[in-house]
């Protein structure tokens, strides 16, 4: 049951161009999530905010 996970892991490492290292590509993709979920975070706080000025308005 390990074995195709292994080939499947190398295969993987070595369609990566040039020297890359694999745990290098996985840390920066989990980088760019939490900075997309951030972004994601602050927008909707920002819309909730300018909602709740207009709904004060009426």
């Amino acid at each position: 049951m390990l074995r195709p996970l292994v080939g499947a892991a190398a295969t993987a490492a070595q369609s990566l161009p040039g020297d890359v290292d694999p745990v290098l590509v996985g840390i920066i993709a989990v980088l760019l999530l939490i900075v997309f979920a951030f972004f994601l975070l602050i927008r909707r706080t920002l819309l909730s905010f300018s909602e709740g000025i207009r709904e004060g308005r009426r």
